[in-house]
Parts: C-alpha cells; sequence; structure tokens
C-alpha cells in the first residue's frame, strides 16, 4: 500500500488510481495483498472502452454530469417556485442517478442528526418538486423557523419525520397531520442522491 502510494506521489499521479490499478491486477498475489488494505479510498471507475477518445471522452462525460447547486438549507424557507438561490459552489451529479426534471440543490449536512446514514459533512441533492410523502424516504423539511432533515414514517393520517439517529433526547422527531398540513406542507424537497463522507 506505502509503494503504491509512494509511486505515485512521486509521478504526480493519484494514489487511488494506483490502489484500483493494484485491485484490478491479475496477480492473485498483489490481490492478496489489495484486500489487506487500510485506508479508505473513494475511486471513480470509468470504463476505457465507452469512449475512444479524450475529445469524445470529454465531451460525452460532461454531457452526463448535472451541476447542481449548494445552498444553505434555511434557504428554503423563503424558496418560491423556480426562483433559484444563487450559489458559487455546486456538486457534479451523473444524471443517471437523479430523476428526470427535477429542480435540484444540493446541501452539506451539518450535525449528526442523520448519522450514521448521512454524517456531517455529507453531500446531499434535494428535488424541490418532489414534496409527496413516501413511507422509509429522506426529505428536508421546515419545522416552524427552521429547516431540518428526517426519514419519513407513515402511519394513517400522520407523518413522522424521524433522524435515523438513535439519540431521541438530543434529535427528536416531529409529527405532522397529513390533511391538515395538505395546504402548507412541511415537506420541502426529497433527498435523491447522497455521497456520505468516509
Amino acid at each position: 500500500e506505502h509503494l503504491v502510494e509512494n509511486i505515485c506521489l512521486r509521478l504526480g499521479l493519484d494514489p487511488a488510481e494506483g490502489f484500483l490499478r493494484l485491485f484490478l491486477s491479475k496477480n492473485p498475489k498483489i490481490r492478496h495483498h489489495f484486500f489487506g488494505l487500510t485506508k479508505k479510498t473513494a475511486i471513480e471507475i470509468i470504463h476505457p472502452d465507452k469512449y475512444r477518445s479524450v475529445d469524445i471522452a470529454n465531451k460525452s462525460i460532461s454531457g452526463d454530469i448535472l451541476s447542481i447547486p449548494i445552498v444553505q438549507p434555511d434557504s428554503l424557507i423563503y424558496y418560491e417556485g423556480n426562483s433559484k438561490v444563487k450559489s458559487g459552489e455546486y456538486t457534479l451529479v451523473p444524471k443517471n442517478f437523479l430523476p428526470k426534471n427535477g429542480d435540484f440543490v444540493s446541501f452539506k449536512i451539518k450535525g449528526d442528526s442523520m448519522g450514521s446514514t448521512l454524517p456531517d459533512g455529507s453531500l446531499v441533492a434535494v428535488d424541490l418538486s418532489d414534496t409527496q410523502e413516501s413511507h422509509n424516504s429522506i426529505y428536508i423539511f421546515k419545522q416552524k423557523n427552521e429547516v431540518k432533515f428526517g426519514r419519513a414514517f407513515v402511519q394513517g393520517s400522520f407523518l413522522q419525520m424521524n433522524p435515523d439517529n438513535p439519540n431521541k433526547n438530543k434529535f427528536p422527531g416531529y409529527t405532522f397531520d397529513i390533511e391538515k398540513s395538505r395546504k402548507d406542507s412541511p415537506i420541502l424537497g426529497k433527498v435523491v442522491w447522497s455521497l456520505k463522507k468516509l
């Protein structure tokens, strides 16, 4: 592991790619060493036979990626229709990971209310056009003048938004009457993609 990392760093290469090539090696002895690695490495595999040239690859890959603005969750309290909240940062998400024709924004998770599903620092993409409650899905919702993340549990005519963190004293759940909240739904959008921080 350290040898590959040092070689990559001296050559100005990405160590993650070096580990990946080690993994893909047909040498069983090298494969055996790979499975003993201790470092967590985030890698993206792009099949080389998918594109014939660098130019085509760059064009095709950029066409398959959607740039989603990163905004502050509290800004959604004042969100109206398609009036996008401007941002200088963006999350790049493959289009095939997202529903079609959504109205997307992204957020950096702050705090541990959704741990260990979405630890502090994780990135999520939210579809603001999907406000229909669905059992066991994760939503961003408003509670008074605050915006929170929670997992939806539908029980009869009641909607319960619970954090994934089991510490209920620190991170309480919230219950809403679905029929009463139809006109002013607490749901602001559905989490449709996430990148957990390692």
